[in-house]
């Protein structure tokens, strides 16, 4: 958070007949930034979705409650729903109120992708003590979990050994894992 206070608003664009019961219930929801309910839902939440995202301090928070709008502190219970890919067969858990294929966090993809291909391009010639602690930090890290769901870019997941490398006739110092590699 920045300053420690940024906090972020659903805030649906449009309050009327073609506005989705599920984005209704979350208009003006308060959340920090970081928070793990904008992982599945940020805005838009498939097609046709006219909601928004907007910044606000707490210094907005407190203006908004005094001007007598009515702020949500707490997201409403996501229930769920089968998809089925007519063309594949395959069967997903889909949030109701969000598209298949829509319940994720773009920014944050493409923001952790940058930063994975940062981080391999960095250690790639560090000292091993150092690409190892590298990668075990990337791969405890909550942005590994997001990876493995929904991969975008490449994850360093292992330190290679000089050893290895060389047996393996390459000069790579980290494995990646991408989502053609899983």
């Amino acid at each position: 958070r920045c300053g420690g206070d940024l906090l972020d608003r659903g805030d649906v664009a449009l309050l009327d007949d073609r506005t989705r019961p599920t984005h209704r219930a979350r208009h003006n929801l308060v959340l920090p930034v970081d928070h793990p309910y904008w992982d599945l839902w940020a805005p838009p939440c498939g097609w046709g979705c006219r909601c928004t995202l907007q910044s606000l301090s707490q210094r907005d928070v407190d203006r908004l409650q005094a001007e007598g709008e009515k702020l949500l502190f707490e997201p409403p219970a996501d229930t769920f729903r089968n998809f089925v890919n007519k063309r594949t067969g395959e069967i997903t858990r889909v949030p109701d109120g969000i598209d298949p294929g829509w319940a994720y966090n773009p920014g944050r993809a493409g923001y952790e992708a940058r930063v994975n291909q940062a981080v391999a391009e960095k250690i790639a010639d560090a000292p091993p003590e150092m690409v190892t602690a590298a990668v075990e930090e990337r791969v405890a890290s909550t942005a590994f979990d997001r990876f493995v769901q929904r991969p975008q870019g490449s994850m360093p997941v292992m330190p290679i050994s000089a050893e290895l490398a060389a047996a393996l006739g390459s000069d790579a110092r980290v494995a990646l894992l991408s989502a053609e590699t899983m």
